[in-house]
């Protein structure tokens, strides 16, 4: 299952949206600290989003943790990017950020069917200096 979440970091990478439905179930959850709802649509848009903002946009996979059924995965990840595009109507500032993140993941039927995301959303503003 740690392929599903490779895959998953490499559409980040590749802000190739059309592979979401590839590893997400049609039902798949997605919530962090500014938004919830169906996975495939909400990280649709915000990869499209981050990808005008930070168009060098990197994540990095740092630790992965799985459970004995492979039902669980958690991962921490590191976001790299410079700042040149603007983000949800800030102008951009050509600073690069790191954010440092962790998404608990559930798989069943080998798909994603829930995402948790955590990290600072400060940080952004913090590093940009906005």
């Amino acid at each position: 299952m740690t392929k599903l979440i490779q895959q998953y970091v490499q559409i980040w990478n590749t802000k190739n949206t059309e592979n979401l439905p590839i590893i997400f179930s049609k039902s798949a959850l997605y919530k962090d600290a500014l938004q919830d709802g169906n996975a495939i649509g909400v990280l649709s848009a915000s990869i499209k989003e981050t990808a005008r903002a930070f168009p060098n946009v990197s994540f990095e996979i740092i630790t992965l943790v799985k459970d004995s059924t492979d039902s669980f995965i958690a991962f921490e990840w590191s976001m790299k990017g410079t700042n040149t595009g603007s983000f949800f109507g800030a102008e951009p500032t050509n600073k690069q950020i790191e954010i440092l993140g962790a998404d608990i993941i559930q798989i069943k039927d080998e798909k994603i069917i829930s995402i948790r995301s955590y990290y600072d959303s400060g940080q952004f503003a913090a590093q940009l200096g906005i």
